[in-house]
């Protein structure tokens, strides 16, 4: 497994320690600038973790926002949208026509029973006209009839009920699971944020990433900086936004950049004194972001100076 950041320290120590000494020991002029070019560096990650079925880009290729970049193992994830997605249908439809089927027998038992209730009713009724004594078997005639209809009229609101899908709050909950699960699913998959070039790739297929842990080194089309050492002498003249011509061994004319930070402690401390002589060997950070970041490659040499 390739280390990005070893590779880059390894590439850019000895250039930052050159500038340092052109800047401070040398008789060039003091209103040069040296230093080199420095790539932010993208690392792709995915949020969780997962072992790495497949890489869709290889080192050097250059993608575009929304492109693929790699996929982590999604059996999982998919198997828990699945199921997420079946317990919502499954809450939005109601009962099975079997279960409604039992539910109708229910209703026709009830029926029948309230049809005899209602023959038995209607017979009290005639007999209590001519015997007193049948006045009491007609009261509980009229109870057991009563108790039919309201059996009846109960099953009927079952088989309606059965009919009807959960409660709004039941498919509101399940369809946040099932959002949830999609989403889980999808970042399974890491895209491009940005157009960028593949720099390295620091997990292979079939090994394990960690969440957050980087599969992929990328360097964004505009992510060029310099990082140049200014003396002592004229850090007092520069300032952010002032613009700076750059050269570099292979470049264009007419390249510029842009200052966007100036530190404000030395790179280099005397041991003893701040005199004349000492004062001249302090130089200070300058960042700056060039014109054109496409002309320029992490870890190239660049020489800065002050337009006029």
């Amino acid at each position: 497994m390739t280390s990005t950041m070893t590779r880059m320290m390894t590439r850019h120590l000895p250039t930052a320690l050159a500038a340092l000494l052109l800047a401070a020991c040398s008789g060039e002029d003091v209103g040069t600038l040296h230093g080199y070019a420095e790539g932010d560096y993208v690392y792709a990650a995915a949020i969780t973790g997962g072992r790495v079925d497949m890489i869709h880009v290889r080192g050097g290729d250059h993608v575009e926002a929304g492109d693929l970049l790699f996929a982590l193992n999604a059996t999982e994830a998919r198997a828990r949208a699945a199921e997420a997605e079946a317990r919502l249908a499954n809450l939005e439809k109601g009962l099975r026509p079997e279960d409604l089927a039992i539910i109708d027998a229910r209703i026709a038992r009830a029926d029948a029973a309230r049809a005899l209730a209602a023959v038995e009713l209607e017979r009290q009724r005639t007999l209590a006209r001519s015997d007193a004594g049948a006045r009491a078997r007609l009261q509980q005639a009229e109870a057991a009839f009563a108790e039919a209809d309201a059996a009846l009229v109960e099953a009927k609101a079952q088989r309606h009920v059965a009919t009807l899908p959960a409660r709004d709050d039941e498919l509101a909950a399940a369809r946040a699971q099932t959002d949830a699960a999609h989403h889980a699913l999808a970042e399974r998959e890491v895209k491009a944020s940005a157009s960028a070039t593949v720099e390295d790739i620091i997990v292979q297929p079939g090994e394990v990433a960690n969440a957050g842990q980087p599969v992929l080194a990328l360097l964004p089309d505009d992510a060029i900086k310099l990082r140049l050492f200014a003396a002592e002498p004229i850090i007092a003249q520069l300032r952010p936004g002032m613009v700076l011509a750059v050269s570099c061994d292979g470049c264009a004319e007419g390249l510029t950049a842009t200052i966007t930070f100036i530190s404000s402690r030395a790179e280099y401390t005397p041991p003893v004194i701040y005199s004349d002589e000492e004062r001249a060997k302090l130089v200070f950070l300058v960042e700056a972001r060039p014109s054109d970041p496409s002309a320029l490659r992490p870890g190239l040499p660049v020489t800065a100076e002050r337009l006029p």
